[in-house]
């Protein structure tokens, strides 16, 4: 597996959330510590809105009996194509889809050599939208060939304990 040099692209996009972030609602009590506590509710409630608002979300996946749940980056290909337009200019990177739309080839512009330098992938069908998320997994794959999200396989694992009633959220 490829893993970015830094994380300085997804540190600086989780800097700005935070700072977009207001503290979690402290509604749920302890009775071990007699205290409250953020709820996982609460909490992403919390980091939804921020989260959006800089190319980041979050994915919860339960892991095992004992009610964990991972907490996984994500990006979507609005993010690709922001990167895209912003390092490359909107006339400097191309897409193509061929395949039936499995496989996508993101071309850049080489000015140097005046030519067309492009990276390929494949992807696969989304559980929702079939074809709208071939072409967007497709599209991600290519793109991560060039480098982009390959500093979210560097973020650490992340592992929370849920409570039962949030177990089937």
């Amino acid at each position: 597996m490829e893993k970015s040099d830094s994380i300085k692209s997804l540190a600086i996009a989780m800097c700005k959330a935070q700072s977009e972030m207001g503290g979690a609602h402290k509604g749920a009590n302890n009775p071990f510590f007699k205290s409250k506590y953020a709820d996982l509710g609460s909490v992403i409630e919390v980091v939804k809105e921020p989260f959006a608002n800089n190319g980041l979300s979050y994915v919860q996946f339960p892991i095992n009996k004992g009610q964990y749940a991972t907490i996984l980056p994500y990006k979507d290909a609005r993010v690709d194509i922001n990167r895209l337009n912003r390092v490359c200019t909107p006339l400097g990177w191309k897409r193509e889809h061929v395949n039936n739309n499995h496989n996508c080839i993101v071309s850049l512009w080489d000015e140097q050599n005046e030519h067309w330098v492009s990276k390929e992938d494949t992807g696969t069908e989304s559980n929702t939208e079939a074809a709208k998320g071939l072409a967007s997994d497709s599209f991600k794959r290519a793109c991560f060939n060039w480098g982009i999200g390959i500093e979210l396989y560097d973020y650490p694992d992340i592992s929370v304990r849920l409570n039962d009633d949030e177990v089937n959220m």
